[in-house]
């Protein structure tokens, strides 16, 4: 579980483009009301009331949310896959931003691939690697920031 309010810095009235790129190893998850950016990324929407995780980053200013785990047609099932997701957000000076990742049933699923557990995912460049993480995952980095247009 984490639920995490943080505060984006910058010159107040301004604008910034942040490129971000969010690498780890999760379980589908279902959404509707918003749309799919591929790759996993769901962008607006809520998650549907199930009790896979649900992974996000919600920012209050310009308001939008984005899911990290879509089931991009896959379905939700007992499974997890690898993600390496590039996507740019435009965020507010002084905004809140939340990261939020949350198991209604304290059930996570275990970070075995297709073959089962004793070939875990390994994220090249994410830590342990190149052991692999027991559970699910997500690290986020900022790769760029920018005053927008």
């Amino acid at each position: 579980m984490l639920d995490k309010m943080l505060t984006f810095g910058g010159t107040q009235g301004m604008s910034y483009d942040v490129s971000l790129r969010f690498r780890g190893v999760v379980e589908p998850k279902l959404h509707s009301g918003g749309t799919s950016a591929g790759g996993h990324l769901y962008i607006g929407g809520t998650p549907v009331a199930t009790n896979y995780n649900v992974y996000s980053m919600e920012i209050s200013a310009p308001p939008q949310i984005l899911y990290f785990n879509d089931d991009d047609g896959l379905g939700e099932g007992h499974f997890v896959f690898p993600i390496d997701q590039m996507t740019t957000v435009r965020i507010d000076a002084g905004a809140s931003v939340r990261l939020y990742s949350g198991d209604s049933n304290c059930i996570s699923l275990a970070n075995c691939d297709m073959q089962g557990c004793d070939t875990p995912y390994i994220v090249p460049g994410v830590p342990p690697a190149p052991a692999a993480w027991q559970g699910q995952f997500i690290q986020m980095d900022v790769v760029s920031v920018a005053v927008a247009n």
